[in-house]
């Protein structure tokens, strides 16, 4: 809103707008249009963090091998933990050999095994 469009608004038989009403609007305004500035910047941010994330879900996804499966993905996933887990509460008391160690794919279940069997991955002197 323009101020000059306030002054110079006719409201009839050539009476004007005072010019404590025309600063009144542009006072009210100035409010509303700050505060749907503030709107507008915050949804600008919000679009653009949602951008992002998908840009980054697309490329993980573009990443993944022709043909992938996620359910069979998440089943060998389960069963190797399963394996694990047995294999750590059985009679050898989680013994493991190095190869079966390596091949668990989990970060974390992998470092729990090492940890369970430091001797075979100690350095030979």
């Amino acid at each position: 809103m323009k101020r000059e469009f306030l002054e110079s608004l006719d409201l009839g038989g050539g009476t004007k707008l005072p010019k404590e009403a025309v600063e009144a609007i542009m006072a009210e305004h100035g409010k509303a249009k700050q505060a749907l500035e503030g709107q507008i910047g915050t949804l600008t941010r919000e679009r653009d963090e949602w951008k992002g994330r998908a840009e980054n879900a697309e490329s993980v996804v573009n990443r993944l091998p022709e043909g992938f499966d996620p359910d069979e993905y998440a089943a060998r996933q389960a069963a190797g933990r399963a394996r694990f887990t047995a294999g750590m509460a059985g009679e050898e008391g989680g013994r493991m050999t190095r190869d079966e160690i390596m091949a668990i794919r989990d970060r974390s279940l992998r470092r729990a095994a090492i940890a369970q069997n430091l001797n075979l991955f100690e350095k030979e002197n």
